[in-house]
């Protein structure tokens, strides 16, 4: 008996070291045969061209995380006619704000102009539903003060012979948006020249780029002209042109003003030489712009001249300045070859390779017509009184047990006898 149990422990061990595969069935079908082909082809072709041609799957990747900008805006604009003491040239100083080049700045196109204030009492604007008064009680601290120019001073007083309004302590006379007296267009702002210089790194690869030539000339800067085809290495462009390219004119934008967006994208390919890595610009208006609700479009903001009289007297002159106001924003990407996401981009093909043997499965077995026989012959099964009936046939009987242990030799079933 020792020795049959021996065989039945060496059965368990040996088990454990066998090798299983998968059956396979071979179904003569070359509709499902064509339809298998195609759906390998089909993913191969995506990961082929797609994954690794298109998205360069290849490739380590990095991107732009230490970036430096710097413009430079040039021009002159006037209004007023020619030859006329009314006639006021507008240069870079008064024009662009701010002007220490930083990558969001804005060009005056429109300005509102209030000359002569000095500090005072006197009535609000008119056309400021809110300080509009029949006497002092409609004057009293309400919490919209902060739509007055000043500090109401409690008295309702005459704006003009047909409206009263309250009374403020405030540089008079008050900003009058409602009137045009005062409004300039400088039609001649759409001319500036805008000059970026735009610096990147990608530390994961060390390499850093600039917008500007490798071997530029020193006169380069001074007659170069932006051209996405002819010339896309100058980084001077003119506002004519950024607007052009954002689908807007200077009519429109200049009057109430607008936010656009200069994007700068670099895509490199360090596989190659980094002087093939250029940056690619695009333009777009950044604020809203509806017909149906105008009033998250268009861009202002305020500034004041001060001025101090002979006798100490200081008076100022508010500009309420529309422009076009440029953000510079910048992105990119840079990739090299690197072995590990081959590899894993490579195994992902190959097991993805199997998708099409899943969906052909599926068919075979539940949608043709004779998927019933399809399915007895892809899986077999076997019942616990199959396995007995196996076990029986390849164990000893007593007696050639006993005999083994006498010291008999034993008669076992040659494998001949045992396939029969």
């Amino acid at each position: 008996m020792g020795g049959f149990e021996d065989s039945e422990g060496g059965g368990c061990c040996s088990g454990f070291l066998d090798y299983e595969t998968p059956k396979s069935v071979v179904v003569k079908s070359r509709g499902l045969g064509v339809a298998y082909r195609i759906g390998q082809t089909l993913i191969l072709a995506y990961f082929i061209g797609y994954v690794f041609v298109y998205q360069k799957a290849y490739q380590a990747t990095d991107t732009v995380s230490e970036v430096s900008i710097i413009t430079k805006v040039k021009g002159v604009a006037a209004v007023g006619s020619v030859g006329t003491e009314a006639r006021r040239v507008w240069d870079v100083a008064e024009c662009v704000s701010p002007a220490q080049g930083s990558s969001s700045f804005a060009i005056i196109t429109n300005v509102h102009v209030t000359p002569e204030q000095t500090p005072g009492n006197c009535p609000e604007d008119g056309d400021n539903k809110f300080a509009k008064c029949t006497n002092d009680t409609s004057c009293l601290p309400r919490h919209n003060d902060h739509l007055y120019s000043g500090e109401k001073t409690g008295r309702c007083v005459p704006f003009d012979k047909n409206v009263s309004t309250c009374e403020v302590n405030a540089w008079c006379p008050v900003e009058v948006e409602g009137k045009n007296t005062g409004k300039r267009l400088l039609r001649s702002a759409e001319n500036f020249t805008i000059l970026i210089k735009n610096n990147i790194r990608f530390p994961k690869f060390n390499v850093s780029k600039g917008n500007l030539p490798e071997n530029m000339d020193k006169n380069f800067l001074k007659s170069c002209h932006h051209h996405p085809k002819h010339n896309n290495l100058c980084p001077i462009f003119s506002l004519r042109d950024i607007l052009r390219s954002a689908g807007q004119d200077f009519k429109s934008i200049g009057i109430n003003g607008g936010v656009l967006g200069v994007l700068i994208d670099w895509r490199c390919d360090l596989d190659f030489n980094t002087s093939l890595c250029e940056p690619l610009y695009s333009f777009r208006r950044l604020d809203t712009v509806s017909k149906e609700n105008p009033v998250g479009s268009g861009y202002n903001f305020r500034f004041a001249k001060h001025y101090v009289f002979p006798n100490g007297t200081e008076h100022r002159t508010l500009i309420k300045a529309y422009g076009v106001r440029i953000d510079i924003l910048v992105s990119g990407q840079a990739g090299r070859f690197d072995l590990i996401p081959t590899i894993i981009n490579l195994v992902a093909a190959l097991t993805s390779v199997g998708v099409a043997s899943i969906i052909c499965d599926w068919v075979l077995l539940n949608i043709m017509r004779q998927r019933s026989v399809y399915r007895q012959s892809k899986f077999e099964e076997v019942t616990s009184s199959q396995q007995c009936k196996a076990s029986m046939e390849f164990s000893p009987s007593p007696s050639q047990a006993v005999a083994r242990v006498n010291g008999i030799p034993s008669s076992y079933p040659s494998s001949d006898d045992s396939i029969l």
